[in-house]
């Protein structure tokens, strides 16, 4: 339902309607003079002098960079650099895809806006091991206990934002049995 307050009627205009119309028209032409303005002198996007990849120690550079939109040579657009991030990330084999351009000579004979694009695949991080050390008193539960409470499992994914709430699950284990203190 629409609320009269979301849409103000208009104030009269002096004039009546002919001088509101003649306004908008005068607005509209205005506008459009100011868009086709535009569309004239726009300036061209940066061209790819090259493409470097990133990518964890090991990984088939080959296979990566077939999966790239980007093309040296080519204009950059955001629609190839998404369609790049996408492709890489959705390989499973990347916790992340980072894009980053910087400006780069033309080569020989052309001219314009050039940047050279690095293109950093982040390895997913998998869990090898869980440990747990126990510092001073004993508290009421075991290592095992501490580890399940963590939430931490060998051969899972890990991102850093994983051993903050970890830790917090840790904590709350040990309050509820007593160890309101306990530093984790």
């Amino acid at each position: 339902m629409i609320s009269p307050s979301a849409h103000p009627v208009p104030a009269p205009v002096p004039g009546g309607c002919r001088a509101r119309a003649g306004r908008c028209l005068v607005a509209l032409a205005s506008l459009l003079l100011a868009a086709r303005t535009l569309a004239q002198d726009p300036e061209p996007p940066p061209r790819v002098a090259a493409v470097d990849l990133a990518l964890p120690a090991g990984d088939d550079e080959a296979a990566a960079r077939s999966l790239l939109a980007v093309e040296p040579g080519a204009a950059l657009s955001t629609q190839a650099l998404r369609r790049t991030v996408q492709r890489l990330f959705q390989t499973g084999r990347y916790r992340n895809v980072v894009v980053r351009a910087r400006p780069a000579d033309p080569p020989p004979g052309e001219g314009g806006a050039w940047v050279r694009l690095v293109v950093e695949a982040l390895s997913v991080r998998i869990v090898t091991a869980v440990s747990v050390a126990v510092e001073g008193e004993r508290p009421a539960l075991d290592e095992a206990a501490l580890r399940d409470a963590a939430g931490i499992r060998v051969g899972e994914t890990f991102e850093d934002g994983d051993l903050d709430a970890a830790s917090a699950r840790v904590r709350a284990a040990l309050a509820r049995r007593g160890w309101r203190s306990a530093q984790v």
